[in-house]
């Protein structure tokens, strides 16, 4: 798997955490940027950012916070 994803600018190395709902990853670069995506494939790009892993930021949220916000199981 490479560094680039179709459709995206940014290269994998650029990418320090994400964040994802309802077919919208809100991804923070290591620069500092915050940046909102839709891929036409969010599954595929899912799987690109965990085969570069790439911080999911629901992971670190505690449980009371993560159900406040997203009220479903985590992946």
């Amino acid at each position: 798997m490479t560094y680039n994803f179709d459709g995206f600018e940014y290269k994998a190395p650029e990418l320090s955490a994400y964040i994802y709902s309802v077919g919208i990853f809100i991804i923070s670069l290591k620069n500092g940027q915050v940046i909102r995506h839709e891929p036409d494939n969010p599954d595929d790009f899912l799987v690109w950012l965990k085969h570069h892993r790439i911080r999911d930021v629901r992971d670190e949220l505690p449980p009371h916070i993560f159900n406040a916000f997203f009220q479903m199981k985590r992946r």
